[in-house]
């Protein structure tokens, strides 16, 4: 038997012939996905009332929207370091479009940076053939419901069809949803787990007993039944870490603002407590897995903390590391109140692993992030991808032994597999369609970056660019998100180490010489940056129309420059007596601003 480490918000019928797969498989006729029209683009609208500014921006300028029973649905207005990411759905006459999102990006200072559009025409609608009352409520007869039943357009054969929407819960740990057309017909189904996936003292494994050791899986380090091995529990360190003192019962509880350890899934363990502030345990005692979680969880969300985002996960998670009845598999579940991360303890327990833990909990900072974007496959497998680089980022933080082989000591064995992040893969041609198989693409190159610029710049910047994250994007996608992300904290000061491993993959076509040569905005195009870069000509700005422009340049302490003023179609920039570095051009029109950046070497 092998492990699925993850699955995410739905599943691919190519997976039917996987052997890792052991998730019930959805009703013929899945979801029909396509890809997110993508734009980069420099469209200042300023930060007073943005949120109706980028919503009024839209609907002027998406076709898709322009029907008069077509409306923008805000979801989510989240701020990040460098601006603010809103992500809106369409309706069509009061009813939602399942699945239709918009995603748009902006700056600090109010200027969109990229736009995602997974829109629809309505002209997909031939029909408002809702199911009736009858055929829905026989249909709910069938379920254990969560939320009440909607009626949707979805987007299916290349046409939007009118479905009822139905929330259920299949067993006690899974919730899925449900489309019926108005024949009662399954068209669609989903499952909503993302898978795998006071001061104390307690034992954990740091990252996992194999890394630690230096060896592989093998006698004397193998599962062994759970059973305690001393060449295993040679390898446990003592931690320290702050938890609940329940003064009522005068025992100390595993929980703290970001981890809960419960029991919500068979079978019923109950979570260990303390009465003394020591969580001492071995491997063969279900506290072990208890703390072991919850010592992880608790270190990357103060490892978030620090990296500026408060933002992310800012709610209780909460944990069982005894579930799925026992099952090889581990979920992150976004539709419980609150999240929860339920872990199985088949082959391995996932819960010994920190690989596992920290994929798993990489699922709830990406849902957290850019919430209600998993939709697509290149999508589902940058979450996939990204959980994975979350897990080797810190074990290779600790140990550089095997940092590469996720799943260190849950995978590489009999049970499954396990998964790597340091493959030569490279994009497109080596994509499969697969959310599993692809993931080492994308988490091979952010290590490759990880080893340039740090653990913490990596890890800022990958968190910072997925609250740009949308439906249908694409790894290229992701790419620019992520090299923007740079831009915007840093100025630009890693874009050239970043676009040459993106560029060596095939996640960009080009390395620009400016930090912003590669996007052609609405108003003006910069060109010849690499002359200014190296010194032997000027970075030319043109303009879309004859027009009064003002031209500022900074350096990159703000500190202006040089300023003038011209009726004109195109604006120079002089490298004479300019020191090497980081600049900012800042175009100032009549009805418009832009800010393009210059590196000079």
């Amino acid at each position: 038997m092998r492990k699925l480490i993850a699955i995410i918000s739905y599943i691919i019928i190519s997976l039917l012939g996987f052997a890792q797969s052991k998730v019930e498989t959805p009703a013929p006729g899945d979801f029909d996905y396509k890809k997110a029209n993508s734009s980069y683009i420099h469209v200042y609208l300023g930060f007073d009332d943005l949120e109706n500014k980028v919503a009024n921006y839209m609907k002027k300028t998406n076709a898709n929207l322009i029907d008069n029973k077509t409306t923008l649905v805000l979801d989510t207005a989240i701020k990040s370091l460098s601006g603010w990411h809103f992500t809106y759905h369409q309706n069509y006459d009061g009813k939602e479009i399942y699945n239709s999102q918009i995603k748009v990006n902006t700056d600090n200072n109010g200027t969109i940076t990229s736009v995602f559009d997974y829109s629809f025409s309505s002209d997909l609608i031939t029909s408002n053939a809702f199911p009736n009352t009858y055929i829905i409520n026989s249909q709910l007869n069938n379920y254990q419901i969560l939320n009440e039943v909607q009626l949707i357009y979805l987007f299916k054969n290349e046409k939007l069809t009118p479905a009822a929407l139905i929330s259920h819960l299949k067993d006690e740990d899974y919730p899925f949803a449900l489309a019926i057309d108005n024949t009662g017909t399954i068209i669609y189904e989903k499952d909503l787990s993302l898978y795998f996936d006071s001061a104390v003292t307690g034992t954990v494994f740091l990252p996992d007993p194999l890394t630690k050791a230096g060896v592989s899986y093998g006698i004397p380090f193998v599962d062994n039944n759970d059973n305690d091995v001393p060449q295993l529990n040679a390898q446990i360190d003592t931690v320290s870490l702050t938890a609940n003192y329940d003064s009522s019962s005068g025992v100390f509880l595993l929980e703290s603002n970001a981890v809960l350890i419960t029991e919500h899934s068979s079978p019923a363990i109950n979570p260990v407590t303390s009465l003394n502030g020591e969580f001492y345990y071995t491997r063969s005692e279900s506290g072990f897995e208890d703390i072991n979680a919850f010592y992880h969880i608790n270190r990357m969300q103060n490892h978030i903390q620090t990296l500026g985002f408060n933002n992310i996960v800012n709610y209780q998670i909460n944990i069982d590391t005894h579930g799925l009845n026992g099952s090889d598999n581990s979920n992150f579940q976004s539709s419980f109140n609150p999240p929860r991360i339920t872990f199985g303890e088949g082959g391995v327990d996932d819960a010994e692993d920190a690989d596992v833990i920290l994929h798993e909990y990489g699922h709830a900072i990406m849902s957290s992030a850019a919430p209600g974007t998993n939709t697509g496959t290149e999508r589902a497998a940058l979450d996939e991808a990204n959980g994975d680089y979350f897990a080797a980022s810190f074990s290779r933080s600790l140990n550089s032994n095997s940092w590469d082989s996720v799943y260190t000591w849950d995978g590489h064995n009999e049970y499954w597999d396990g998964r790597m992040a340091s493959s030569d893969k490279h994009y497109p041609e080596d994509l499969v369609g697969n959310l599993y198989t692809d993931t080492d693409i994308w988490s091979s190159t952010i290590m490759q970056i990880w080893e340039d610029l740090g653990r913490n710049t990596a890890d800022q910047l990958l968190i910072e660019s997925a609250y740009g994250y949308a439906s249908g994007m694409t790894m290229r996608d992701a790419a620019e998100l992520f090299y923007q992300a740079d831009v915007d904290l840093n100025n630009g000061a890693n874009y050239l180490s970043i676009c040459n491993r993106f560029q060596a993959r095939g996640l960009m076509e080009t390395c620009p010489n400016s930090i912003n040569e590669h996007a052609v905005t609405l108003n003006s195009k910069l060109i010849n940056s690499q002359a200014f870069a190296n010194g032997s000509g000027n970075a030319v700005i043109r303009l879309n129309q004859l027009q009064d422009t003002k031209l500022n340049l900074y350096n990159v302490n703000g500190q202006l420059i040089k300023s003038t003023s011209q009726n004109t179609t195109e604006l120079n920039v002089s490298p004479i007596n300019l020191k090497a570095g980081v600049y900012l051009v800042e175009i100032i029109g009549a009805s418009h601003r832009e800010i393009f950046k210059l590196v000079k070497f």
